[in-house]
C-alpha cells in the first residue's frame, strides 16, 4: 500500500458519515432491545428470563460497536456523547448531531417494532408493551416497573428514588467503560476492545436494572418506544416518566467527565516541572552558601583551639608536677645521707669515749 493510500485509509470520516454511523448503530441496538423485550420473550415462553435480555443486548452493542467504531466511536448514547464532549474528545457540532441522530434512530426502531406487532380486539398493543401485559419494553418505575406483577399484593413497589439510584449507577458504569476505550485524539475507539467492554457494561447494567426500570441506561432507548406507547392505555403514560431516564443519563455523563477532568488536573500538577530560578536568585543563593561555609570553617577553627588549649595546659602541669616530685625525692635522699653521716660520727665519738674509759 502506498503512503497516499495509507493516509487515505486512516483519514477521519466526514461528518455526514459519522452522523449516519450513529443513527444506524442506535437503530440496531434499539430495534433489538424492543424486539427482545416484546414478542421474543413472550412467544418463546421466556417472559421472566432477564438473563436472555441482558445477553441479547450485550451482544447487540458489541456487534454494532465492531461495525461503527471506526467511524464515530460507536457512542450510541447521549450520556456517552456528553461525557466525550466535556472532556474534549468530541467536537460540539459532532456531539449535537450525534444526539439528534441517536434520537432519530431510536424512534425509527420503535416505529419499526410497533408496526409489525400483531394486534386485535382481544390482543391490544398495550399487552405487548407494559409490565402488566406480556413483557416490559417500556421503561418505567412505580406501578410501571417490570416487577409490578411480581410484587402485586405485597403493598410494595420500586419507587422513583429506587429508579434514580439504579439508573444513575448503572449508567455511570456504562459511560465510564465506553469513555475509557475512546481515543483521546478524535473520540474514536479501538473497535475490538470497546466491543468487549461495551458488551460487558451494557449486559451487567441490564441484568441489574431491568427488574426495577426495564433498564433504560440509554435515554433514547426509553424515548423511542415511549412515543408509540403513549395513549395506549398503559398503567402510567410513558412520557410522564421519561424525564427520569434523561436526567439520570446526562448526570452520569457529566459526573464521569468531571472525574476525568479532576484526574487530569491533578496529574498535570504532579508532573509540572519546577520553575527555573533567575540568575539573581542563583547568585544570591551562592553568596549565602559561601557565607555559611566561611562561618562553619570559623566555628571549626574555634572549636579546635578550644580543644587544644586545655590539652597544652594539662601537659605543662604534668611536667611541672614531675619536676617537683623529682626535686622532693632528691632533697629526701640528701637529708637521709646527712642523717646517716651524723649517725656515723656519733657512733665514732661514742666508741672513742668507750676506749678512753677503758
Amino acid at each position: 500500500m502506498s503512503a497516499e493510500q495509507s493516509t487515505s485509509a486512516h483519514a477521519k470520516p466526514t461528518l455526514p458519515v459519522r452522523v449516519l454511523a450513529e443513527l444506524v448503530g442506535t437503530f440496531m441496538v434499539c430495534f433489538v432491545t424492543y424486539a427482545v423485550t416484546t414478542y421474543v420473550l413472550t412467544l418463546t415462553g421466556n417472559t421472566n428470563n432477564i438473563l436472555l435480555v441482558a445477553l441479547t443486548i450485550a451482544a447487540t452493542y458489541a456487534l454494532a460497536t465492531l461495525l461503527f467504531a471506526r467511524y464515530s466511536g460507536a457512542q450510541f448514547n447521549p450520556a456517552v456523547t456528553l461525557a466525550s464532549l466535556f472532556i474534549g474528545r468530541t467536537h460540539w457540532l459532532d456531539a449535537l448531531l450525534y444526539v439528534i441522530a441517536q434520537v432519530v434512530g431510536a424512534i425509527a426502531a420503535g416505529a419499526a417494532v410497533i408496526k409489525f406487532l400483531p394486534v386485535s380486539e382481544q390482543l391490544k398493543l398495550s399487552m405487548w408493551l407494559s409490565a402488566s401485559g406480556y413483557s416490559s419494553s417500556v421503561n418505567g418505575f412505580g406501578t410501571a416497573s417490570p416487577s409490578t406483577v411480581m410484587l402485586q399484593g405485597s403493598g410494595a413497589e420500586f419507587s422513583q428514588t429506587s429508579a434514580i439510584i439504579i439508573e444513575l449507577v448503572m449508567t455511570l458504569l456504562v459511560v465510564a467503560t465506553v469513555i475509557a476505550t475512546l481515543s483521546p485524539a478524535d473520540g474514536k475507539s479501538n473497535g475490538n476492545r470497546q466491543a468487549i467492554a461495551s458488551a460487558l457494561a451494557y449486559g451487567i447494567a441490564t441484568l441489574i436494572a431491568f427488574p426495577i426500570t426495564g433498564a433504560s441506561i440509554n435515554p433514547v432507548r426509553a424515548t423511542g418506544i415511549a412515543l408509540f406507547a403513549q395513549g395506549q392505555s398503559l398503567t402510567v403514560e410513558p412520557l410522564s416518566q421519561i424525564w427520569l431516564f434523561w436526567v439520570c443519563a446526562l448526570l452520569a455523563g457529566a459526573i464521569v467527565a468531571l472525574c476525568i477532568i479532576i484526574v487530569r488536573v491533578l496529574a498535570a500538577q504532579s508532573n509540572k516541572p519546577k520553575k527555573a530560578k533567575s540568575p539573581a536568585v542563583v547568585e544570591q543563593e551562592d553568596t549565602d552558601t559561601s557565607a555559611d561555609d566561611e562561618t562553619a570553617q570559623q566555628t571549626e577553627s574555634s572549636d579546635a583551639e578550644d580543644t587544644a588549649t586545655p590539652t597544652s595546659t594539662t601537659d605543662e602541669q604534668s611536667v611541672a608536677s614531675e619536676e617537683t616530685s623529682e626535686a622532693t625525692d632528691e632533697a629526701s635522699a640528701q637529708n637521709t645521707a646527712e642523717d646517716t653521716a651524723v649517725t656515723s660520727e656519733d657512733a665514732a665519738v661514742e666508741e672513742a669515749n668507750t676506749q678512753e674509759t677503758k
